[in-house]
């Protein structure tokens, strides 16, 4: 069993390996165009369907050690593999989307940028139904430290009381 263990690490950091390499510019490069092919009507349903199948396969939890690793290489070597495709198939598709990608216009940009509004709406929405709450603790915090404030001093009198009877001035 350790014999497993121990080949499982080494391929494990073998992968490693590979995965950084491949990584920066699956992420900057296929990734976003991947997913303007994936949207577009034109792009041919082979490759959409084995990419489709191999991002499935690459996030279902596998409990074999060391399949973590060979997973994400999967899934990173996978971007690259489908883009390969739909431009073997269609390479004036994958140009036009290479454009848009180079100057801001494609469906990535535009669901990003969407995404953004969006997730600053929601904030927006958030903070303004959470204003009243706020205030009412704002509320609660300064009553408290003017209770707080009135008792300390109730207390500090009644010290000074104490002390000067016991002084025998009282």
């Amino acid at each position: 069993m350790s014999k497993f263990r121990d080949a499982a690490g080494r391929m494990g950091k073998a992968l490693n390996i590979l995965n950084a390499a491949d990584a920066g510019r699956t992420i900057h490069k296929d990734v976003p165009l991947a997913y303007c092919l994936m949207l577009d009507s034109q792009a041919p349903l082979g490759p959409k369907a084995w990419f489709g199948a191999k991002m499935v396969l690459a996030v279902i939890d596998t409990p074999i050690p060391g399949m973590m690793e060979v997973d994400a290489v999967v899934a990173i070597r996978s971007f690259r593999v489908f883009v390969e495709a739909c431009e073997r198939a269609n390479p004036d598709l994958v140009q036009k989307h290479r454009v848009e990608l180079a100057t801001g216009t494609s469906t990535w940009d535009r669901h990003t940028q969407l995404g953004i509004d969006k997730g600053a709406e929601l904030t927006q929405t958030v903070f303004a139904a959470t204003e009243p709450a706020r205030d009412s603790i704002r509320r609660v915090a300064v009553s408290s430290v003017e209770v707080t404030k009135d008792v300390a001093g109730k207390a500090a009198d009644g010290v000074k009381r104490v002390i000067h009877r016991d002084r025998g001035h009282g």
